[in-house]
């Protein structure tokens, strides 16, 4: 015979465990009016030979079934994740439509075609991740609608053209990855109004002209990878501005001229490649202040001059590389603070004198290269 606790028992079962189909199946409610544009991706993409495909349909049972990869909130698609799941074909055009998607992630498949300009109606798209693909054609200009982008990462592709002018409008970047494709021309001086941008890596393309003096105006930047490309000119000394830089890489390029002494207030750098390139001047005392560095590669240049003993508060540094170029004088005697060295290459140079007595406190070092100067003792 039920008595009142245990039917009073089973009703507060019953009423979780409706609470819980709810939940677990509101997954696509409400979102049944984009079920042809998503399958617009679908079909344009072999979806039947997704590594998951499950519960893509254009007619689901119910509204409860999920879809992999896609998240329905408040009436209206935000995200759609299906990276590495075998897509193979284009983007659809009629995502412009898209205009509540928030985070739209396809990277590591087989996505070829263009980028669709349309999708500049995408305006609350913040996270774009294209990358590792094979798609072609050049970056839409009409994207400099899409204010709210903060994150887009297209490496790893074919695309080709040059960067749009436009995009400058886009002031809400923080994270811009373009680099190993095919893209060309000069680095737009217009972007220096992305002042909030903090990574921008646009290695291995076709890059041509000099480095903008306008960028100063990007002082939140951390990481700016440029090299492998064909820039030249002369390193802007008004960069001296990006004081939050902690990895530079502007090797493999052709820039000339000295390094610039003002550089010294980029006191949080910790990795700075200059390497092959045609820079020439001496190596700047004032240096001294980027006291975090951890690896500084200056090799393959036409430097001239000796070696700063006031580098010796470059006390984190474990990697010094400044072969290959026109250096003088002897070794600094002073270098032996830097307790942390572990590879110094030196070598081909015009060094002389001997091997200081005081390096012996460098005691984890563990390469070192002097040959092809003019050392004794």
């Amino acid at each position: 015979m039920w008595t009142l606790i245990s039917i009073c028992r089973l009703l507060v079962i019953s009423l979780r465990l409706i609470a819980l189909c709810d939940v677990a199946g509101a997954s696509m409610c409400g979102c049944e009016h984009r079920y042809a544009l998503l399958m617009d991706l679908y079909v344009a993409n072999n979806g039947p030979q997704w590594t998951n495909n499950t519960g893509w349909s254009l007619t689901p049972n119910h509204c409860s079934v999920d879809w992999f990869g896609v998240t329905c909130s408040g009436g209206d698609i935000v995200s759609v994740t299906m990276n590495s799941n075998n897509l193979s074909g284009s983007l659809p055009s009629s995502w412009w439509n898209m205009t509540r998607l928030v985070d739209l992630e396809l990277y590591a498949n087989r996505l070829n075609g263009t980028l669709p300009s349309s999708w500049s109606a995408m305006s609350s798209l913040q996270t774009l991740l294209l990358l590792s693909n094979n798609l072609s054609g050049t970056l839409p200009s009409s994207w400099f609608s899409v204010t709210t982008l903060k994150k887009v990462y297209l490496y790893d592709n074919s695309i080709s053209g040059t960067l749009p002018v436009s995009w400058s409008a886009m002031t809400r970047m923080e994270n811009l990855r373009l680099y190993r494709n095919s893209l060309s021309g000069t680095l737009p001086g217009s972007w220096s109004a992305m002042t909030i941008l903090s990574n921008l890596q646009l290695y291995g393309n076709n890059f041509s002209g000099s480095l903008p003096p306008e960028w100063s105006s990007m002082t939140q930047i951390t990481t700016l990878a440029l090299y492998n490309n064909d820039l030249s000119g002369t390193l802007p000394g008004s960069w001296s501005s990006m004081t939050m830089l902690s990895n530079f890489q502007l090797y493999g390029n052709n820039f000339a001229g000295d390094l610039p002494t003002e550089w010294s207030s980029m006191t949080q750098i910790l990795t700075l490649d200059l390497n092959g390139n045609i820079l020439n001047g001496t190596l700047p005392a004032s240096w001294s202040a980027m006291t975090r560095m951890i690896s500084l590669s200056l090799y393959s240049n036409s430097i001239t001059g000796t070696l700063p003993p006031e580098w010796s508060s470059m006390v984190q540094m474990t990697t010094l590389a400044v072969h290959y170029n026109m250096l003088t004088g002897t070794l600094p005697g002073a270098w032996s603070a830097m307790t942390k060295l572990s590879t110094l290459y030196l070598q081909t140079n015009s060094l002389t004198g001997s091997l200081p007595a005081a390096w012996s406190a460098m005691s984890t070092l563990q390469t070192l290269y002097l040959s092809s100067n003019s050392l004794s003792g």
